[in-house]
């Protein structure tokens, strides 16, 4: 992250260690300077809060393994999915203690996700 164009940008790190190799990227940034993206946790990925210097790792709903991070507002809310269930969380953005809480969202009437091929 490069806070102005004067300044060198900000390694923001990764959540663990990735395999077969350490990944995050960024896809966010609200006017507090907090990011939120994805980072490789073993062989998953899962969605990032940063804020402060210091990268949370968002979770997944019960059951699913992996998450991902993609918008992040000014009044705490992250916009996102877990595994193919959208999301949202909900994080303080005045106590960096508190864990963000996550909740899925409701799938329109209609929708199918998409099917693996087998």
């Amino acid at each position: 992250m490069w806070p102005n164009k004067d300044t060198e940008a900000i390694d923001l790190g990764f959540l663990g260690q990735g395999i077969p190799l350490n990944y995050s990227e960024a896809y966010g940034v609200n006017d507090l300077s907090h990011v939120v993206g994805n980072s490789a946790i073993g062989s998953f990925i899962h969605g990032f809060l940063w804020r402060s210097g210091q990268m949370t790792d968002l979770g997944a709903l019960s059951g699913q393994v992996a998450s991902e991070a993609r918008a992040i507002n000014n009044t705490g809310l992250i916009a996102g999915k877990s595994n193919i269930s959208p999301v949202v969380w909900e994080y303080d953005i005045a106590n960096p203690n508190r864990a963000p809480r996550i909740q899925q969202l409701p799938i329109p009437a209609g929708f199918s996700p998409p099917r693996l091929p087998l």
